[in-house]
């Protein structure tokens, strides 16, 4: 009868034991990344694979703030945000869930450059000269002639006989 209340202890011990360890190798499987950005720009860190409800440390030297601590969702995923140096290049980071910690990298590209319009004015939808001023034009030279013929007019005389 001892030999068997040791076994079964025995037996319930390692189903505890086997539990635990499985409940604890779920935490082991975290991963991390960040979305590239541009210089000065933002980017967010994706911590994935935690305990839900854990506190999530993430280290990214020569971003604003270089470390964040935030808790977990009810999945067990983190999300934050940092603003990008000012200068291009691969950085390397760290995130601690627990006792556990992972690397990844942000990649911070060259902005790309402004763009400039073609040349040129834009279409306005106007194609040189108009009718209205076209019509505008020869109303103003009729208007000239006739101011012309009426001082032509006024300057004769006439010579009585």
């Amino acid at each position: 009868m001892r030999m068997k209340k040791i076994g079964l202890t025995i037996m319930a011990a390692l189903a505890v034991a086997v539990g635990v360890g499985q409940a604890a190798s779920a935490q082991y499987d975290i991963s991390a990344g960040g979305s590239p950005t541009t210089p000065g720009g933002e980017t967010q860190v994706a911590v994935n694979g935690c305990q839900p409800g854990e506190q999530v440390t993430v280290n990214l030297p020569g971003f604003t703030p270089p470390t964040q601590t935030v808790g977990t969702n009810g999945e067990g995923n983190a999300f934050v945000s940092f603003d990008a140096p000012d200068q291009t290049g691969t950085f390397p980071g760290t995130a601690e869930c627990g006792v556990l910690t992972t690397n990844f990298s942000v990649t911070v590209d060259p902005a790309p450059p402004p763009t400039t319009p073609s040349g040129g004015l834009p279409d306005t939808g106007s194609s040189g000269q108009g009718s209205t001023a076209l019509i505008a034009g020869g109303l103003l030279a009729v208007g000239l002639a006739l101011f012309a013929v009426s001082q032509v007019r006024r300057r004769q005389t006439s010579v009585a006989a």
